[in-house]
């Protein structure tokens, strides 16, 4: 090993260990994290650590970032631990539906909030987006009539359920 990399494996460590000790949280966790040379480093970081790293970079993540694989690691920790809310869920499911070869994964963790909370309104809209872009008319009716069931006053579901029942031609599914 050169010394450059010994020294960037240092600060790493340094890093993560400086942090755990600040923040004196004894609840911790290993992260796999990738340096400049793309070699894989894991390191221990606390809750409190991992959980801030998310509330910067997960509402904005995006497939295309550049540290989306730092993110995402990240988030398969948090969950691991059960450190994520449901709607940091939902964002990493998302973002694995997004970006994993394969896309079940994601659409798993989303079974795991609605399992968790049946009426969490976002998952169960974002699954319904995603039956209609997969063409899947029917799960999308369901879901789309229970949005509506939780929010009747929403125009925007009554407006897809429309849709969704014209592509079924089912003219009485509201």
């Amino acid at each position: 090993m050169n010394g450059n990399k010994i020294l960037g494996i240092a600060l790493v460590l340094s890093i993560g260990l400086g942090a755990y000790l600040f923040l004196g949280n004894k609840k911790s966790s290993t992260v796999t994290i990738s340096p400049e040379q793309n070699k894989e480093e894991t390191v221990a970081l606390s809750e409190s650590t991992v959980k801030a790293y998310l509330s910067e970079n997960l509402p904005s993540a995006t497939s295309t970032d550049e540290n989306i694989e730092e993110v995402l690691s990240y988030c398969a920790q948090a969950k691991e631990n059960n450190w994520l809310s449901l709607d940091e869920m939902l964002a990493y499911g998302k973002l694995k539906i997004e970006t994993s070869p394969a896309p079940m994964q994601g659409i798993f963790i989303l079974r795991e909030i609605l399992a968790a909370d049946s009426n969490h309104v976002a998952t169960i809209e974002t699954l319904g987006e995603m039956s209609i872009r997969s063409g899947q008319y029917d799960k999308a009716k369901k879901r789309y009539q229970k949005l509506l069931s939780l929010q009747p006053e929403n125009q925007g579901y009554k407006a897809q359920l429309e849709m969704i029942c014209a592509e079924l031609g089912d003219s009485d599914c509201l």
